[in-house]
């Protein structure tokens, strides 16, 4: 079987979200292909969970639902995610999962998910966007709409 070239694999964009509307442990993500359409959204909370390990688990979970090696660009708001691929995934991967603080090694944080988020990063060729919220960008206002829709459903339901 013929391996295919990374340059040929699709392009997808994944749009996280996390933690929005009163909700401190809700996720969502939307999945659109390279015409802006979405292929795949998902929505959730994680009781228990928020802050930083929410974000880097939003990602992992959005990269996890692409069924085939693609080209994606993942769009979040949070900067935990970013600051860790781009200072500390590589050198994390080396060290054993451990990070040197102050002459000592120490556990990395959310190990579990960055080891997800590098298996990830093999299968798929990454490229990594910060915006804000409600800055315009579609990924990230229909991640939101999706928040708020799952917001007035819970409304309805007191």
């Amino acid at each position: 079987m013929a391996h295919q070239s990374r340059a040929d694999l699709p392009s997808l964009q994944l749009t996280c979200l996390c933690g929005l509307h009163g909700r401190p442990s809700a996720w969502r993500f939307v999945v659109r292909d390279e015409n802006g359409a979405v292929v795949f959204e998902a929505e959730d909370e994680e009781p228990g969970v928020w802050g930083e390990r929410l974000e880097l688990l939003t990602v992992v979970r959005g990269l996890e639902s692409i069924g085939a090696a693609s080209r994606v660009t993942v769009i979040c708001q949070g900067c935990y995610v970013r600051n860790g691929v781009r200072y500390g995934l590589p050198e994390w991967r080396e060290n054993g999962w451990r990070w040197e603080s102050y002459g000592q090694w120490t556990p990395v944080k959310n190990a579990d998910l960055w080891r997800a988020l590098a298996a990830q990063a093999e299968r798929h060729v990454i490229d990594w966007r910060w915006v804000r919220g409600h800055a315009g960008d579609p990924g990230n206002e229909r991640a939101d709409a999706l928040a708020n829709r799952g917001v007035e459903e819970a409304l309805k339901q007191r």
